[in-house]
């Protein structure tokens, strides 16, 4: 197998998920090859990306390290949503 690249560039967002991410990175310490992740969106994003990175200390619950806070989610709904509760 040929290798065309030196470095997996990975976008959680666009790659699918944790998940997906994980399995991506687990393909490319198969061979050796060093994982970069990269973000181009919001401040979620950034802390999954963080997590998958494993640059702090993960949760010991299901969390990406964030808190939102509920009072301004409700005031910034687009029209017809609901928020979860």
């Amino acid at each position: 197998m040929n290798q065309a690249g030196d470095i997996v560039r990975l976008d959680i967002r666009n790659a699918g998920d944790l998940l997906e991410s994980k399995k991506i990175a687990d393909l490319a310490e198969l061979f050796y090859l060093p994982m970069a992740a990269h973000n181009t969106e919001s401040a979620i994003n950034a802390m999954a990306t963080v997590l998958a990175q494993g640059h702090i200390t993960v949760p010991q619950k299901p969390s990406l390290v964030i808190e939102l806070n509920q009072d301004v989610v409700r005031a910034n709904l687009a029209e017809g949503e609901r928020c979860w509760d």
